[in-house]
């Protein structure tokens, strides 16, 4: 520790300089006192201290050496009174000491320098500050600054990496400082805007005001590529130039977005670059953590969708026309039929054998089922499915008229869910829905007899449940239509088994009931 009276030599006090000899006296005795009290008081702050202090003379001698950690000091303090700081420092640094210490003695003016000595293998950052004491030596104070310069130096990285990622992002991005914007959009909601859109739209020279109080603080090179321009001076200066009519409105929807606290924002602009090219981009806007309160510092991201944009609209137009030659495909088709349906109309009506002309109507039926389904295709606006509550009701009216069947005679009751199924399900569907209702007609009924046929179609999860039932001659309940059906019934079989992979039951309850469950999920939507 550093005595009293050695403090008292660094300090330059002596009780003969105060009082010149004066002899020993009670005020005397008083000063000395206090003297000492005082010198108590430096030496306790002085062992206390962290800090390195030592007085060095002009050749960077040690002169005086404060209480410290002994590491700092590289040697225990007695060892290097009177030593030089080139017995004990490398030499780079203790150049770098004494020609501070130098410049600190001939301009008579405080020196800082900055320094770092390895201790226990580590490097220690130090701060030293060098005032003149006498016109030979020099106080100088040093303070560990270590964790500031890792700290410095790891702030230092983090900025180089975001720098890099920032320069080097394929994407265009630009940093910006809307808290004038935001400053501004505030006062406009405590004077009692609530409409943003509406007050911008209404003022459009506010509009242009809000868009000069956005600073760009910087640009990165993808930015300058996307947009045409030579450097960032160059794009700055024509800024103004993107600012049309689109990025207006696109610009009051970022204001709208700001006003309501969003910090978070996106959307598709469509924009001019400096070469006058069009280009559609996907803009998000997100405050940087910690800038919530002022939006002092936002990303803008703006990435180039122009090529997807035109792939997508290429897209569209070959969607449409392959839209456009289904519809004919349909619509051909259903004619062809047609013609079928009166070739063979037109061969019925030269026989006057019952049996051709019914075979005749039956097959022609047959033709209507299928020829509605590329009807109902080509008036869908889902040219792959079609709605099979319509197609069952459109279908079966047909039949009606086939048969000259009077709705006093026979009632059809309908209870049909709005059901949409491919038309992969819907013509072999048809074929089976035609032959069940035909055979209704054609068979359960007395020639004077009432009756009803009950066509009910439900959905319930991915199974479709179709039920065709009627009230016509009373059949015996161990009867089996399917041993004793007629080609017609056999092809339904096959047709709902083997074609839409579904199940078939019938039931006799009165009546005839026959019960269809089948999932449309053969094939997939084309178009």
């Amino acid at each position: 520790d550093v005595c009293s009276s050695d403090l008292g030599k660094f300090l330059g006090i002596s009780t003969a300089a105060i009082y010149g000899g004066t002899s020993y006296s009670r005020q005397l005795k008083h000063i000395e006192k206090a003297l000492q009290d005082s010198e108590k008081y430096l030496l306790s702050i002085f062992n206390t201290m962290t800090d390195i202090l030592l007085e060095l003379d002009n050749n960077g001698k040690y002169l005086f050496i404060a209480p410290t950690f002994p590491d700092v000091l590289l040697k225990p303090a007695d060892e290097l009174l009177g030593n030089y700081i080139h017995d004990v420092m490398n030499k780079t640094v203790a150049d770098k000491i004494l020609n501070a210490i130098q410049n600190t003695l001939s301009s008579n003016k405080i020196t800082k320098i900055k320094y770092t000595l390895t201790i226990n293998n580590n490097s220690v950052w130090f701060e030293a500050t060098i005032a003149p004491k006498t016109s030979s030596s020099v106080l100088f104070i040093a303070r560990d600054i270590t964790e500031q310069e890792l700290a410095k130096a790891k702030l230092i990285a983090s900025e180089q990496r975001y720098k890099y990622l920032f320069d080097q992002s394929p994407v265009s991005i630009w940093e910006e400082d809307f808290s004038e914007v935001k400053k501004q959009l505030d006062q406009l909601a405590q004077n009692g805007v609530t409409d943003f859109r509406q007050y911008f739209q209404e003022n459009p020279k506010e509009l242009k005001k809000y868009s000069e109080l956005v600073k760009i603080i910087d640009v990165n090179q993808k930015t300058l590529t996307l947009f045409s321009a030579t450097d960032k001076e160059d794009f700055l200066q024509n800024l103004a130039s993107f600012f049309n009519e689109e990025a207006e409105q696109k610009f009051i929807n970022h204001l709208c977005s700001i006003a309501k606290n969003e910090i978070d924002f996106s959307q598709e602009s469509i924009n001019v670059t400096m070469d006058g090219r069009i280009i559609n981009v996907l803009i998000h806007s997100n405050v940087v953590p910690g800038f919530e309160h002022d939006y002092s510092k936002v990303l803008v991201s703006l990435l180039d969708i122009t090529e997807q944009k035109q792939k997508d609209r290429q897209i569209a137009i070959d969607l449409e026309e392959k839209k456009t030659l289904i519809k004919e495909l349909y619509h051909r088709t259903k004619n062809n039929m047609q013609v079928i349906s009166s070739m063979l109309l037109m061969q019925s009506m030269r026989t006057k054998n019952q049996y051709v002309k019914d075979t005749f109507r039956d097959i022609n039926n047959k033709i209507q089922a299928m020829s509605l389904v590329h009807k109902k295709l080509y008036q869908s606006k889902n040219l792959s499915k079609i709605n099979l509550k319509d197609y069952i009701s459109d279908l079966v009216e047909l039949l009606l008229r086939s048969y000259q069947v009077k709705n006093d005679h026979i009632e059809v009751i309908y209870d049909l869910d709005d059901v949409y199924i491919l038309m992969d399900s819907a013509i072999p569907l048809g074929l089976c829905i035609n032959e069940l209702v035909t055979n209704s007609f054609k068979y359960a009924f007395n020639p004077e007899e009432k009756g009803r046929i009950f066509i009910s179609l439900q959905k319930f999860n991915e199974s479709i449940n179709l039920r065709i039932a009627d009230t016509g001659n009373k059949l015996d309940a161990n009867y089996n239509v399917l041993e004793n059906s007629s080609m017609g019934l056999e092809t339904v079989v096959s047709l709902i088994q083997n074609q839409i992979k579904g199940k078939i039951n019938f039931k006799i309850d009165g009546g005839l009931i026959w019960e269809i469950s089948f999932k449309d999920n053969l094939n997939t939507t084309r178009v």
